[in-house]
Protein backbone atom coordinates (compact mmCIF):
# COMPACT_ATOMS: atom_id res chain seq x y z
CA UNK A 1 0.00 0.00 0.00
CA UNK A 2 1.15 3.59 -0.55
CA UNK A 3 3.12 5.20 2.23
CA UNK A 4 1.03 7.66 4.26
CA UNK A 5 2.80 10.97 4.81
CA UNK A 6 1.75 13.14 7.75
CA UNK A 7 -0.37 16.12 6.78
CA UNK A 8 1.06 19.42 8.01
CA UNK A 9 -1.49 21.48 9.90
CA UNK A 10 -2.36 24.82 8.32
CA UNK A 11 -1.54 28.15 9.92
CA UNK A 12 -4.43 29.36 12.10
CA UNK A 13 -6.19 32.71 11.75
CA UNK A 14 -3.94 35.63 12.65
CA UNK A 15 -0.83 33.86 11.27
CA UNK A 16 0.63 33.06 7.84
CA UNK A 17 3.19 30.64 6.35
CA UNK A 18 3.58 27.47 4.31
CA UNK A 19 2.66 25.20 7.24
CA UNK A 20 2.24 25.25 11.00
CA UNK A 21 5.97 24.82 11.58
CA UNK A 22 6.74 28.05 9.74
CA UNK A 23 3.77 30.21 10.76
CA UNK A 24 4.44 33.84 11.63
CA UNK A 25 2.14 36.22 13.45
CA UNK A 26 0.43 38.95 11.49
CA UNK A 27 2.09 42.20 12.56
CA UNK A 28 0.59 44.53 15.10
CA UNK A 29 -2.09 46.80 13.54
CA UNK A 30 -3.18 44.06 11.09
CA UNK A 31 -5.35 40.95 11.20
CA UNK A 32 -6.13 37.83 9.16
CA UNK A 33 -9.33 35.81 9.48
CA UNK A 34 -8.08 33.24 6.96
CA UNK A 35 -7.02 29.71 7.91
CA UNK A 36 -3.92 28.52 6.02
CA UNK A 37 -2.87 32.01 4.90
CA UNK A 38 0.40 31.67 2.99
CA UNK A 39 1.78 35.20 2.79
CA UNK A 40 1.98 38.36 4.84
CA UNK A 41 -0.29 40.05 2.29
CA UNK A 42 -3.14 38.14 3.91
CA UNK A 43 -2.69 40.35 6.97
CA UNK A 44 -4.90 43.38 6.43
CA UNK A 45 -4.77 46.78 8.14
CA UNK A 46 -7.65 47.36 10.55
CA UNK A 47 -10.59 49.50 9.48
CA UNK A 48 -11.52 52.81 11.11
CA UNK A 49 -12.51 52.66 14.76
CA UNK A 50 -10.35 49.57 15.37
CA UNK A 51 -6.82 48.49 16.33
CA UNK A 52 -5.00 45.17 16.82
CA UNK A 53 -2.13 43.42 18.56
CA UNK A 54 0.32 40.94 17.04
CA UNK A 55 -1.23 37.72 15.71
CA UNK A 56 -4.82 38.97 15.62
CA UNK A 57 -7.58 37.23 13.69
CA UNK A 58 -9.86 40.21 14.18
CA UNK A 59 -9.43 43.84 15.15
CA UNK A 60 -10.58 45.29 18.45
CA UNK A 61 -12.95 48.24 18.72
CA UNK A 62 -11.60 51.45 20.16
CA UNK A 63 -13.24 51.86 23.55
CA UNK A 64 -16.23 54.14 23.97
CA UNK A 65 -15.16 57.75 24.41
CA UNK A 66 -12.50 57.42 21.70
CA UNK A 67 -12.44 57.35 17.89
CA UNK A 68 -10.13 56.43 15.00
CA UNK A 69 -10.69 57.94 11.55
CA UNK A 70 -8.16 56.12 9.33
CA UNK A 71 -9.79 53.39 7.23
CA UNK A 72 -7.17 50.69 6.60
CA UNK A 73 -4.76 53.13 4.96
CA UNK A 74 -2.04 53.84 7.51
CA UNK A 75 -1.07 50.76 9.51
CA UNK A 76 0.84 52.84 12.07
CA UNK A 77 -2.49 54.31 13.22
CA UNK A 78 -3.99 51.02 14.37
CA UNK A 79 -1.48 49.51 16.78
CA UNK A 80 -1.80 51.22 20.18
CA UNK A 81 -5.25 51.80 21.62
CA UNK A 82 -4.18 54.48 24.10
CA UNK A 83 -2.51 56.54 21.34
CA UNK A 84 -4.26 55.76 18.06
CA UNK A 85 -7.79 55.71 19.49
CA UNK A 86 -8.16 59.41 20.25
CA UNK A 87 -10.29 60.65 23.15
CA UNK A 88 -13.20 62.84 22.07
CA UNK A 89 -12.92 66.59 22.48
CA UNK A 90 -15.04 68.71 24.79
CA UNK A 91 -18.72 68.70 23.86
CA UNK A 92 -18.55 65.25 22.23
CA UNK A 93 -19.09 61.56 23.04
CA UNK A 94 -18.75 58.23 21.23
CA UNK A 95 -19.67 54.56 21.35
CA UNK A 96 -17.25 51.63 21.06
CA UNK A 97 -15.60 51.34 17.63
CA UNK A 98 -16.37 54.94 16.65
CA UNK A 99 -14.96 56.49 13.50
CA UNK A 100 -15.84 59.96 14.77
CA UNK A 101 -17.29 61.53 17.88
CA UNK A 102 -20.88 62.72 18.20
CA UNK A 103 -21.66 66.27 19.26
CA UNK A 104 -23.62 66.88 22.44
CA UNK A 105 -26.97 68.39 21.54
CA UNK A 106 -27.76 72.05 22.02
CA UNK A 107 -28.80 72.70 25.60
CA UNK A 108 -26.14 70.33 26.93
CA UNK A 109 -22.41 70.46 27.59
CA UNK A 110 -19.39 68.25 28.28
CA UNK A 111 -16.37 69.93 29.81
CA UNK A 112 -13.57 67.33 29.59
CA UNK A 113 -11.36 68.11 26.59
CA UNK A 114 -9.73 64.85 25.50
CA UNK A 115 -8.31 63.94 28.90
CA UNK A 116 -10.52 61.10 30.16
CA UNK A 117 -12.27 58.64 27.80
CA UNK A 118 -14.73 57.68 30.54
CA UNK A 119 -16.06 61.24 30.45
CA UNK A 120 -17.09 60.76 26.79
CA UNK A 121 -18.30 57.15 26.66
CA UNK A 122 -22.09 57.70 26.68
CA UNK A 123 -24.64 60.25 25.54
CA UNK A 124 -25.54 60.68 29.21
CA UNK A 125 -22.13 62.35 29.71
CA UNK A 126 -23.64 65.37 27.96
CA UNK A 127 -25.18 67.31 30.85
CA UNK A 128 -28.17 69.65 30.52
CA UNK A 129 -27.32 73.26 31.31
CA UNK A 130 -28.23 74.62 34.73
CA UNK A 131 -30.75 77.36 35.50
CA UNK A 132 -30.02 80.64 33.79
CA UNK A 133 -27.80 79.05 31.13
CA UNK A 134 -27.98 77.87 27.51
CA UNK A 135 -25.65 76.27 24.96
CA UNK A 136 -25.28 75.58 21.26
CA UNK A 137 -24.33 72.20 19.79
CA UNK A 138 -21.06 70.54 20.92
CA UNK A 139 -20.58 72.92 23.85
CA UNK A 140 -17.80 72.59 26.39
CA UNK A 141 -19.58 74.94 28.79
CA UNK A 142 -22.95 76.65 29.03
CA UNK A 143 -23.42 80.39 28.64
CA UNK A 144 -25.13 82.57 31.24
CA UNK A 145 -28.24 84.42 30.19
CA UNK A 146 -27.57 88.14 30.19
CA UNK A 147 -28.70 90.32 33.07
CA UNK A 148 -32.37 91.16 32.65
CA UNK A 149 -33.18 87.64 31.41
CA UNK A 150 -33.64 84.20 32.97
CA UNK A 151 -34.20 80.47 32.42
CA UNK A 152 -36.05 78.72 35.22
CA UNK A 153 -35.60 75.10 34.17
CA UNK A 154 -33.19 73.35 36.55
CA UNK A 155 -31.40 71.04 34.10
CA UNK A 156 -34.43 68.84 33.37
CA UNK A 157 -35.25 69.73 29.76
CA UNK A 158 -32.46 70.44 27.25
CA UNK A 159 -34.92 72.08 24.84
CA UNK A 160 -35.32 74.91 27.36
CA UNK A 161 -31.57 75.65 27.20
CA UNK A 162 -30.75 75.16 23.51
CA UNK A 163 -30.77 78.77 22.30
CA UNK A 164 -30.09 82.27 23.54
CA UNK A 165 -33.75 82.88 22.74
CA UNK A 166 -34.62 80.64 25.70
CA UNK A 167 -33.38 83.43 27.96
CA UNK A 168 -36.69 85.14 28.74
CA UNK A 169 -36.80 88.90 29.33
CA UNK A 170 -37.95 89.93 32.79
CA UNK A 171 -41.36 91.56 33.01
CA UNK A 172 -41.88 95.21 33.85
CA UNK A 173 -41.15 95.85 37.51
CA UNK A 174 -38.57 93.04 37.65
CA UNK A 175 -34.85 92.65 37.07
CA UNK A 176 -32.22 89.90 37.16
CA UNK A 177 -28.49 89.34 37.29
CA UNK A 178 -26.76 87.28 34.61
CA UNK A 179 -27.31 83.52 34.86
CA UNK A 180 -30.54 83.89 36.82
CA UNK A 181 -33.20 81.26 37.41
CA UNK A 182 -35.88 83.91 37.99
CA UNK A 183 -36.43 87.63 38.00
CA UNK A 184 -36.57 89.73 41.15
CA UNK A 185 -39.31 92.23 41.93
CA UNK A 186 -38.21 95.80 42.37
CA UNK A 187 -38.21 97.05 45.96
CA UNK A 188 -41.12 99.12 47.16
CA UNK A 189 -40.89 102.64 45.82
CA UNK A 190 -38.81 101.61 42.79
CA UNK A 191 -39.84 100.60 39.30
CA UNK A 192 -38.68 99.54 35.84
CA UNK A 193 -40.63 100.64 32.81
CA UNK A 194 -38.73 98.79 30.09
CA UNK A 195 -38.59 95.01 30.04
CA UNK A 196 -35.13 93.55 30.29
CA UNK A 197 -33.33 96.12 32.42
CA UNK A 198 -30.93 94.69 34.96
CA UNK A 199 -31.02 97.50 37.54
CA UNK A 200 -33.81 99.13 39.48
CA UNK A 201 -34.66 102.80 39.32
Amino acid sequence: SPTAFPTMAPCPKGRYGSDVSSCQDCPINTFSNIINAKTKSSCLVCSNGKYSVTGSFQCTNCEAGRYLIDHAQNETLHDVSSIDCIICSAGQHSESGATECIACASGKYLTDDGENADAHDAISDCTICAVGQWSSISAAVCVDCAAGRYIGDAGADASKHDSILDCTICASGQYSHKGSAACINCDAGKYIVDDGNDVTK
